[in-house]
């Protein structure tokens, strides 16, 4: 048989058995065509022994081409999610009827893979500038195609500062990197003799970020069932998981008591956020009651409000004092205005979560006899597990800190990807490299971009819309990144950050998914825009000095002007 009969005889015998193996199982071809090129190692799961025969003999661009034109009509480009056991590839989420503005692209049942329709290949399309709603702000706007490819874009090229943004980069690469099924482990190790505690009192939690009060008490439960009544050893933070700097790198430009600003630690306990809780009395003229959450003597209250007046003006900040975090209270509050709740950073997260912790040792009757506590960097130990525990699944954590922004999570996760992706103990060094490393995988070079930490609260931290716009295109058809990352943005108008009046009555509530990102005179905004019966990635930089809901209204109305000229070019094309 000729060369050109026998090529002739590959392809179609490969498209016969491909299109047979689509039709039953279409997800394959996420991962046939997940980057428009297929690795030689993964043709041995080709649909049956001849094709996989004839595959090894074919030339690569060949099959790619093969595949690609088998796939296209049958890709579904609806948003990926993960099914409640984990499973990649389980189907588009479930908005709202009224939100499911494009039907062909939204499931009508949870888990159930929605067929589109053949994808239009769309060239550069003509958008018009929303004049208006922009005017006086400078925009910088890219947008890509399921394949990566260019289609608009308004100075596309500039590197701008992204903000909370950037949070797309370490949540992606701890999804890579962790899986979506990792989790922080908590322990506490020690040697028990009889009822006592007489070795070190180890404490480690792996450095997570999300520690709380209650995993604390699910720890002292278990140590009372093993009869534990108290401690004589000193309490030993292990710190491996730590950078010894509570301050990630760009945090000190940043001078607040909020949440957002909070540092991190060797351990940590819930955010290292402090809870304060207000409750004005019946009588006038007295102080409210005050509760700290969780209870401990590391915060220090100072209590000048009043009960009074017609209308309630809270004064709460915090400030450092020594080695303690001090809540300064002042204002009025109106009475029986029952209660109101307040979060602050602390200063010391160390010192908190010890606190705390012995707080609520006392409280379940656990004496402890050395005051005090030792942070140290253990290899090994030849202690005994009396009480463990873990955190949340990674994907719960990627969600939590994408719908809100949280910065201790990310860089929380930044410091986790470094150290599991180089072993020993956390540095931002470790983690900076393994950002970087993780980004070339997708083509982005680490000249494209400056990383200054994981969460994207700094100054000089800079990238392109062109840049990030492709990112999140490839990042779409990863399978252990796209449908958790996807299902984890907030959703316009919806939840999340982008639940916001500015956002509500669009057109596109529903239909964008995205991470929001606001510092001093800039708004950014990148996701993944449901059109045309796909995904079209996108990022968008506004700077002005004018309020940030004016640049998030300019934000909306580049988006929407984007869905507009996207639907005519569709229906042009079919």
């Amino acid at each position: 048989m000729s060369p050109n009969l026998l090529t002739l005889f590959q392809i179609t015998t490969i498209m016969i058995g491909l299109t047979e193996k689509m039709e039953k199982q279409p997800r394959l071809c996420h991962f046939y065509y997940a980057r428009s090129k297929i690795k030689v190692k993964r043709r041995n799961i080709l649909p049956n022994p001849l094709l996989k025969y004839l595959s090894r003999s074919m030339p690569f661009g060949v099959l790619t081409y093969v595949i690609a034109t088998i796939c296209l009509p049958s890709i579904d480009h609806s948003p990926p999610t993960h099914s409640a056991d984990g499973a990649a590839w389980a189907g588009p989420s479930n908005p709202s009827p009224k939100h499911a503005l494009n039907t062909q692209a939204v499931d009508t049942q949870p888990g159930v893979t929605t067929k589109a329709k053949k994808l239009p290949v769309l060239k550069e399309i003509v958008m018009e500038i929303p004049t208006e709603a922009c005017e006086g702000q400078e925009i910088k706007f890219a947008t890509r195609d399921p394949f990566a490819r260019k289609i608009a874009g308004i100075d596309p090229i500039s590197p701008w500062n992204p903000a909370s943004t950037m949070k797309l980069l370490t949540l992606s690469a701890a999804l890579k990197i962790l899986k979506p099924d990792f989790q922080f482990k908590y322990t506490v190790a020690g040697k028990q003799v009889g009822d006592r505690i007489t070795s070190d009192f180890l404490i480690n939690t792996q450095g997570s970020p999300v520690f709380s009060p209650g995993d604390l008490t699910a720890l002292i439960d278990q140590l009372k069932s093993r009869g534990i009544k108290s401690i004589r050893g000193p309490i030993v933070l292990e710190s491996s998981h730590f950078n010894d700097v509570h301050d990630p790198p760009g945090f000190s430009e940043f001078e607040s008591d909020h949440p957002y600003r909070s540092g991190i630690g060797s351990v940590q306990m819930m955010r290292n956020v402090v809870e304060i809780q207000i409750e004005g009395g019946k009588k006038r003229n007295r102080r409210p009651e005050i509760t700290i959450h969780p209870p401990n003597d590391y915060v220090k209250v100072i209590n000048d409000m009043r009960v009074n007046g017609r209308r309630s003006r809270m004064k709460v900040s915090t400030y450092e004092e020594g080695s303690t975090t001090v809540v300064n209270l002042g204002g009025t509050v109106i009475p029986r205005s029952g209660k109101r709740y307040f979060w602050k950073r602390v200063f010391h997260p160390e010192a908190y979560f010890v606190s705390a912790l012995k707080t609520a040792l006392k409280n379940e009757g656990i004496r402890i006899s050395r005051p005090g506590y030792k942070i140290k960097r253990l290899t090994g130990t030849d202690l005994d597990i009396l009480a463990e525990n873990h955190s949340p699944l990674l994907s719960e954590l990627v969600r939590s800190a994408a719908k809100h922004s949280s910065n201790i999570i990310a860089e929380s996760l930044y410091l986790a990807i470094g150290q599991r992706r180089y072993g020993g103990s956390a540095n931002w060094k470790k983690a900076k490299r393994a950002l970087y490393e993780f980004l070339a995988n997708y083509g982005i070079k680490k000249e494209e971009l400056t990383l200054i930490n994981g969460s994207g609260l700094a100054r000089e931290a800079r990238i392109s819309s062109g840049v990030l716009s492709k990112l999140l295109a490839k990042l779409y058809y990863d399978p252990d990144v796209g449908p958790s990352l996807l299902s984890s943005l907030p959703i316009f108008g919806i939840d999340g950050t982008l639940k916001k009046a500015i956002f509500s009555g669009s057109p596109l509530v529903g239909r964008v998914r995205a991470k929001t990102g606001t510092l001093d005179g800039i708004s950014t905004l990148a996701g993944f825009l449901n059109t045309c019966e796909a995904q079209y990635s996108f990022a968008i930089s506004v700077e002005s000095p004018l309020p940030s809901y004016q640049r998030k209204a300019c934000q909306r109305a580049v988006l929407e002007a984007l869905d507009g000229a996207l639907a005519v070019k569709c229906q042009s094309e079919n």
